[in-house]
């Protein structure tokens, strides 16, 4: 039995996953979490009447 651990240097989906193993070499498919975009909000004031 052979293991090893490899550090990713950005997250990944791990159910997603897709490992070939074919001639000898282990091929891993590994696709990138998608980023999260800033969600621009509109903010509108009212005027008040403060003295």
């Amino acid at each position: 039995s052979f293991s090893r651990s490899v550090a990713l240097p950005v997250p990944v989906e791990a159910d997603k996953a897709e490992a070939e193993f074919e001639h000898g070499i282990l091929t891993l498919t590994l696709p990138k979490v998608e980023e999260v975009k800033p969600k621009v909000i509109t903010v509108k004031a009212k005027k008040t009447n403060k003295k």
